[in-house]
């Protein structure tokens, strides 16, 4: 199939098309805005210490490590083979920062500081008692 410069100029004069090209395109900056942008932003802007800073990090470090892992639809147009490989390689990423990830929610959820106990969750559990 060979494409035809009369065609391809017919389709980028379509006002329809282009308000949905464009629609398209504003979707995905935000929603890259909210996964890459929007993070950094609020953690310059919550007027936290280098100290306090560095108890997000791991969370950081983490969502970079596995940032080239599809996701929503991306994911949904993957074959098994490819979200097994996926889901084995963040499996073994979350257990090599589990460690950290732990000691890091068990500091964040230390605001009066009282200690945190081994038996107490890291997460509030919903619709479980």
């Amino acid at each position: 199939v060979q494409p035809i410069p009369a065609q391809f100029l017919n389709v980028m004069k379509d006002g329809q098309l282009l308000r949905l090209d464009i629609s398209i395109f504003v979707l995905h900056a935000v929603m890259t805005a909210n996964f890459v942008v929007l993070p950094l932003i609020l953690r310059d802007q919550l007027g936290l210490s280098d100290v306090e800073k560095a108890d997000y990090k791991v969370f950081f470090q983490l969502a970079e490590v596995t940032s080239h892992i599809p996701i929503l639809d991306e994911w949904k147009k993957l074959g098994k083979k490819e979200k097994t490989s996926f889901d084995q390689e963040r499996e073994e990423l979350e257990a090599s920062f589990k460690e950290f990830i732990e000691a890091a929610a068990k500091k964040l959820l230390v605001t009066d500081g009282s200690e945190v106990t081994k038996n107490e969750p890291l997460f509030y559990s919903v619709g479980k008692e």
